[in-house]
C-alpha cells in the first residue's frame, strides 16, 4: 500500500533542495514532514497528522503506532494497541496471569485444600466422640433400666413371698386347730361312754372358740402399668439428639487453624 504510494508522490511532487539535505527521518506517508511514529503493523513512519489520519481510518485503526524515539531503542517493545491485539501485549498478560497462579493462586488453593482436610479429620475425631458419648449415655440407660427392672422384680417376688408364707402359716394354724379338735372330739366320746362325774369333771376342759380361727389375710396382686413410651418422651429421657449444621467460611478458617496449631502440640500432624 505505502509502497505504490510513494512512488505516485515521488513521481508527481516537485524537487526540493532540502531532500538531499535533510537530516530526519520523512513520513513515509507524506514524505513531506518529519516522522515522529512508527506504524509497526505497516511497517511505516508516520507524522503528526499522517498518525491522526491512520488511526482514524477503519482499515489502520488497530494498527500498533509507537513514538519512532522509542522503536529505535527497542525495535521490539510496543504499546498496546487500541483492542488488546498486540502479541507483546497478549504476552505480557499471559506472563501476569502465569505469575498469579504461581504465587498467589496455588498456593491460595494449597492452603484451602489444606483446611479442608483438616475440616475432614476434625470432623472424624469430633464424630467418633460424640458417637462415643451417645453410647455411653445409652449403657447408662440402659443399665439404669435393667437395675429397675430386676428391683421392682425382687420387690415383687419378696412381696410374694411374704404373702405365701402367712397363707402357709394360716393353713398350719388351721391343721392344728383340727387336729386338737380331733382330739377334743375323741376325748369328749370317751367322756360320754363313762360315769356322770366324769362328764361333770371334764366340762371345764372345752377349747376356746377364740383360739380355733386363726388370723386371715386377703391378698391382691396389682397390675403393672408400664410408662408412656411416646417417641418425644423416649427422646425426653435420651436426650437431644446431636447434629452437623453448617455455614459458609470465608477463605481462610481461623477455626480449623487454630484447632489445627493445638492438635499439633499434642503430636497429631494436620494432613498435607
Amino acid at each position: 500500500m505505502y509502497s505504490s504510494f510513494r512512488k505516485y508522490l515521488k513521481t508527481h511532487r516537485p524537487k526540493s533542495e532540502t531532500s538531499s539535505g535533510q537530516h530526519f527521518v520523512e513520513c513515509d506517508n507524506c514524505e513531506t514532514e518529519a516522522a515522529q511514529y512508527f506504524c509497526k503493523s505497516c511497517p511505516g513512519h508516520l507524522c503528526e497528522n499522517c498518525k491522526t489520519e491512520h488511526e482514524a481510518k477503519r482499515l489502520t485503526q488497530d494498527h500498533v503506532v509507537v513514538l519512532l524515539s522509542k522503536y529505535k531503542s527497542d525495535p521490539f517493545v510496543c504499546q498496546e494497541s487500541k483492542k488488546g491485539k498486540c502479541a507483546c501485549t497478549i504476552k505480557k498478560s499471559l506472563t501476569k496471569e502465569r505469575e498469579e497462579i504461581i504465587t498467589h493462586w496455588v498456593p491460595f488453593l494449597e492452603k484451602m485444600q489444606e483446611e479442608e482436610e483438616m475440616k475432614n479429620t476434625l470432623l472424624f475425631m469430633k464424630v467418633g466422640a460424640v458417637k462415643t458419648e451417645i453410647e455411653g449415655h445409652f449403657d447408662q440407660i440402659i443399665e439404669k433400666f435393667t437395675n429397675l427392672k430386676e428391683e421392682t422384680i425382687r420387690i415383687f417376688e419378696e412381696e410374694n413371698d411374704n404373702a405365701t408364707d402367712a397363707i402357709n402359716r394360716t393353713i398350719l394354724e388351721i391343721k392344728e386347730n383340727t387336729r386338737k379338735l380331733e382330739d377334743r372330739r375323741n376325748e369328749i366320746s370317751y367322756i360320754l361312754e363313762g360315769d356322770d362325774e366324769d362328764v361333770k369333771k371334764n366340762m371345764c376342759m372345752k377349747i376356746k372358740e377364740e383360739k380355733l380361727t386363726p388370723k386371715r389375710f386377703s391378698f391382691e396382686v396389682e397390675d403393672f402399668c408400664p410408662g408412656n413410651l411416646e417417641n418425644n418422651i423416649v427422646q425426653q429421657i435420651f436426650g437431644k439428639r446431636p447434629a452437623i449444621s453448617s455455614h459458609e467460611t470465608g477463605p481462610h478458617n481461623r477455626f480449623v487453624t487454630l484447632v489445627s496449631s493445638k492438635l499439633e502440640k499434642i503430636g497429631i500432624k494436620s494432613p498435607k
